[in-house]
Parts: C-alpha cells; sequence; structure tokens
C-alpha cells in the first residue's frame, strides 16, 4: 500500500506565500553563560599550542568517569576533565585539534589527550598531569 503524499510547503509560488519572521537566539549569552557562571568550580589558565595563556571560567573534574558500554573484560577510565564554553576561545578554536595544549587548575598543570565538541557551543577536554 503506497503511503499518502506529504507536503513540505505550502502550494504554489514561494513568493506568493507570506513571509515569515525568523528570530534568531543567542544561546551563548542567554544559556551558556549563566549555566557556566552558576557551575564552574575552577579558572582554568589555558594555553593553545605553547601560546600565551588566557583565563578562563570551566567545570574541573579530577576523577571523570564516563558511561561505558562493556562487551568483554572491564576496563576503568579516569581523567582529569576540563568543561569550557567555546565561546571564551578563539573563533578558530576546534577542541577536537587541542590534543598537546596546556592549562593549569588550583596549581597543578595538565595535558590535554582529547577534545569533544558538543556541536552546542560547550567542548569536554579530557587530560593527564603534566
Amino acid at each position: 500500500e503506497a503511503l499518502p503524499a506529504v507536503r513540505l510547503h505550502a502550494p504554489g509560488n514561494a513568493a506568493d506565500r507570506p513571509r515569515r519572521l525568523l528570530i534568531v537566539l543567542d544561546f551563548d549569552a542567554l544559556l551558556h553563560a549563566p549555566i557556566m557562571e552558576t557551575l564552574a568550580n575552577a579558572t582554568a589558565s589555558y594555553s593553545i599550542g605553547g601560546a600565551q595563556a588566557f583565563d578562563v571560567p570551566a567545570i574541573f573534574d579530577e576523577g571523570y568517569r564516563p558511561l561505558q558500554i562493556v562487551v568483554g573484560p572491564d576496563v576503568n577510565e579516569v581523567a582529569p576533565t576540563l568543561g569550557i564554553r567555546l565561546a571564551l576561545f578563539p573563533a578558530d578554536f576546534d577542541p577536537r585539534n587541542a590534543k598537546g595544549d596546556t592549562f593549569t587548575v588550583r596549581g597543578v598543570a595538565y595535558t590535554v589527550t582529547n577534545g569533544e565538541p558538543d556541536s552546542h557551543g560547550w567542548a569536554i577536554l579530557k587530560a593527564t598531569r603534566a
């Protein structure tokens, strides 16, 4: 049995359809900044590729354990993790390329081993002590 046809747009010429107002929201200002202000538990001094370090508020967890679905022997991974707002970093910063960057939190130096953006303006940086 055939499925009924579904129209994605109203019939007729696009020029004849009523125009709709597009509302753009600044999620970083409305959502991310207040969340970071509330949840930040550290200030990280972050250096991209050995450049001059800059301070950013962050959510730091020294004993982060990612959720793992394990088939076979159980593997436990514990890694220091830094949660960051990407809006506070240079526009060309890509957390997937952050391996080797360094940061200091509470006087302890760390080296980034893996960066994972969440596609919504945040990133998780896994690290080891430097």
